[in-house]
């Protein structure tokens, strides 16, 4: 079964109204990945594929290779289970405008929850009722403001029970927003992630991925490139011997080491010196003699931590060698 046909069924080609003209916010780059797990990392490890938008209906994503489905108007993006409880994440800072959690996660199934022709439904505050044009299952959706004004968020076929905010509700970046499930037109766990702006006649779809197949050729609306991953890269150097270290121990380097982490990932870096050295000082993402240091990792970030003989004078951070 190819991947279209997984994450989707055919009806689902008739989300949204797609409009391939739709401008993007003046100030792009404001959101940030809406998923706790790393696309080849721990997503759906090495052959984890996004299914990408193809809001323009031409069927080429954005990149000029295949979309999730032609007519595809959102990012989905697997999971292994949804016993794994993967978070997701508030892509930008904004409110809830509307939320719908107690459907099943038992999808596929004959399960009315599961028919693809249940549409989920948000009452607009006119009164008059907005079709979000698929099954979503249970699902969070964010209006947003500043750079972003009138522009939505869409986090579909989340874990039933997981909804962790409330209509009206303000939320940060990054905050959690429930977990990925399998509820509504979905045939495996995943989330499905829409970007549009309310209109008259309903929601108009943005394609948040830049490039010369979509409809999006100004500015990535990603505030990271790419926007699910980044890499620290961590080595000693110098005469002397230590090791660096994170509190949650994703970097234990005596040598040279790397991660991996979600793209403006703050970490806390610190330098011990084993016995008969010293820590001299950082070089690369990290500068000065404090053995803490603070970094926040985006695309490539290369951190070294000097250490130098305890007879050695540090003084002069120039004057250690380095191998």
């Amino acid at each position: 079964m190819n991947f279209v046909s997984m994450m989707r069924k055919p009806i689902a080609s008739l989300l949204f109204i797609a409009l391939a003209s739709l401008a993007i916010p003046a100030s792009a780059g404001e959101l940030a990945w809406p998923i706790g797990c790393i696309p080849g990392v721990d997503c759906l490890g090495d052959h984890f594929r996004i299914g990408y938008p193809d809001i323009d209906g031409d069927g080429k994503a954005f990149n000029c290779g295949p979309p999730g489905y032609t007519g595809h108007t959102g990012t989905d993006i697997p999971v292994v289970s949804v016993e794994s409880r993967v978070p997701i994440l508030a892509a930008a800072d904004g409110e809830v405008a509307w939320t719908a959690d107690g459907a099943s996660d038992a999808c596929p199934d004959t399960l009315p929850d599961c028919d693809p022709k249940n549409i989920s439904i948000v009452p607009g505050s006119s009164g008059e009722d907005l079709s979000l044009r698929f099954n979503s299952g249970n699902f969070v959706l964010l209006r947003h403001y500043g750079p972003l004004a009138g522009y939505y968020t869409l986090y579909a076929h989340m874990r039933q029970g997981s909804v962790a905010v409330v209509n009206g509700q303000k939320v940060k970046k990054g905050e959690k927003l429930g977990e990925v499930g399998n509820s509504g037109d979905a045939l495996v766990p995943h989330l499905h992630f829409g970007v549009m702006k309310k209109g008259t006649n309903g929601f108009m779809l943005a394609d948040p991925w830049m490039g010369s197949c979509g409809p999006n050729k100004v500015r990535s609306m990603w505030s990271h490139n790419p926007p699910y991953r980044a890499d620290i890269n961590v080595s000693r150097e110098g005469s002397g011997y230590g090791v660096v270290t994170t509190a949650d121990g994703l970097i234990n380097c005596g040598g040279v080491c790397s991660a991996t982490v979600l793209p403006g990932t703050r970490l806390v870096l610190k330098a011990d010196p084993y016995r008969g050295s010293e820590f001299a000082f950082w070089s690369g993402a990290c500068v000065g003699s404090d053995p803490e240091c603070t970094v926040s990792v985006s695309e490539v970030v290369n951190v070294k931590a000097i250490f130098v003989d305890s007879g050695r004078k540090t003084g002069d951070s120039r004057g250690v060698a380095s191998k």
